[in-house]
């Protein structure tokens, strides 16, 4: 688990496998918001009710939390291979499986602020107040906040990256009385 801008794409793009597991970033399978969808999400940040226009795009609802997480179990349950699956934190009904095994990633502050202003740039936005939410370096604070309450509400460890949390949760995974943190 981490949250955005962390990085997780760029590490699954860059580590299709790692200690011997399969890397992929949730998100990817997802269904893509189409360009209309993003378009009006786009004019949403300044007006915001312009949101309902696109409530019922399948890519918008795909992202609600609770279908999120529906689609994170229910692919979860569907892997036959080792499998690291980086998404977002949640759900508070945290479900124990004894084949799954949670981790936290709070890469430092100051790396996260460096991915936002390289997110910043890439997206390219010609007015300044219509940046996307998480490239405001504020709103991921509190969203690292929340992700360090989580973990600890939940006992779930918390790394500083991607390689050193796959390494202790895979050792965990493969000590005989390995189990699911939760």
């Amino acid at each position: 688990m981490t949250v955005a801008c962390s990085g997780k794409s760029s590490f699954a793009r860059k580590h299709r496998q790692h200690l011997g597991y399969k890397i992929v970033d949730f998100a990817e399978q997802l269904t893509e918001t189409s360009g209309i969808a993003r378009y009006v999400l786009y004019l949403a940040r300044a007006m915001p009710p312009l949101r309902r226009l696109v409530k019922n795009n399948q890519s918008i609802r795909e992202r609600a939390a609770d279908r999120y997480f529906d689609k994170l179990y229910s692919y979860l349950r569907s892997l036959d291979e080792p499998t690291v699956v980086m998404g977002r934190p949640g759900p508070e009904d945290l479900e124990v499986c004894e084949n799954i095994v949670y981790g936290a990633v709070l890469i430092p502050l100051e790396r996260h602020q460096r991915n936002c202003q390289r997110r910043k740039r890439q997206l390219k936005n010609p007015i300044p107040f219509f940046h996307h939410p998480t490239t405001d370096i504020r709103r991921i604070e509190v969203l690292r906040a929340h992700l360090e309450s989580y973990a600890q509400r939940h006992g779930i460890p918390v790394y500083e990256s991607f390689i050193e949390a796959i390494a202790a949760l895979a050792a965990d995974a493969t000590r005989p009385s390995g189990r699911a943190d939760a």
